[in-house]
């Protein structure tokens, strides 16, 4: 049986954009990297397809673990990013794996170097400048709060908290660029008896205190669901890009 914690999200689409919205007919290239069991544990899969074929799926982990919540993101250069975390008997961590066009992975997943007790539900932003920016629920020793990274130089920096201390679990972050094209943070946290979605900005002076993210108003909107590939297991948690013919590419949920 998972752990409690590690199934937290399980169902949660991944929703963040990461360049500015692309026509469908722009589109050339499509990739989804979802988890899956496989009958004896979750796994990690990827395909990608040009044009209505979908390639075989990938398998891209085959360990003792667990592996849910998965990101992915993919950089100006075209490198692309897979995160997810690891549930072990023994804990729980985030891994990862680098490549190009989705098929050169880094020959084994890769374990994000923390000082925490267990790390999970990572979400990633590929910044226009290159850098990669990760966050996640890190537990340190007591809780979880919600810490941050970035890859900058060609390895990641120190993991910092973004949350104002407290002593209730904070959980669940995702990272995007808001409305303002400014990186973001949006979490759930434990105030004044109840969780509630906050967020914090990142600024020049750092990240800004943490507030609660004001309600938006319901708008009527005319969304088109993407297309999916026949192969993905119903209720799966996945993350699909797009890519456009001058290399930007977006998720999409």
């Amino acid at each position: 049986m998972l752990p409690k914690r590690a199934v937290l999200g399980m169902l949660t689409l991944s929703a963040l954009l990461i360049a500015p919205c692309q026509g469908a007919e722009n589109v050339v290239q499509k990739e989804i990297v979802w988890s899956q069991s496989d009958g004896l544990r979750y796994e990690i899969y990827h395909s990608s397809s040009k044009g209505d074929a979908w390639e075989a799926p990938q398998k891209l982990t085959n360990n003792n673990a667990n592996n849910l919540h998965p990101d992915f993101v993919i950089a100006p250069n075209g490198t692309h990013w897979i995160f997810w975390s690891a549930v072990q008997p023994d804990g729980i961590a985030i891994e990862y794996l680098v490549g190009q066009d989705g098929n050169k992975w880094s020959s084994e997943p890769i374990k994000l170097a923390t000082d925490h007790s267990s790390a999970i539900t990572p979400s990633a932003l590929a910044a226009h400048d290159g850098v990669i920016w990760l966050v996640w629920a890190g537990n340190d020793g007591e809780q979880d709060e919600i810490y941050y990274s970035r890859f900058v130089n060609s390895a990641w920096q120190k993991p910092m908290l973004i949350n104002a201390a407290n002593e209730t679990p904070d959980i669940k972050p995702k990272i995007a660029l808001n409305e303002q094209g400014n990186i973001e943070v949006r979490w759930q946290g434990f105030r004044d008896g109840k969780y509630t979605t906050l967020v914090s900005t990142y600024t020049t002076n750092g990240w800004s205190p943490e507030r609660e993210a004001e309600e938006k108003k319901e708008e009527t909107v005319e969304n088109t669901k993407p297309v999916l590939p026949d192969f993905l297991p119903q209720a799966s948690t996945y993350v699909l890009q797009e890519i456009s013919a001058d290399g930007r590419a977006k998720k999409v949920e």
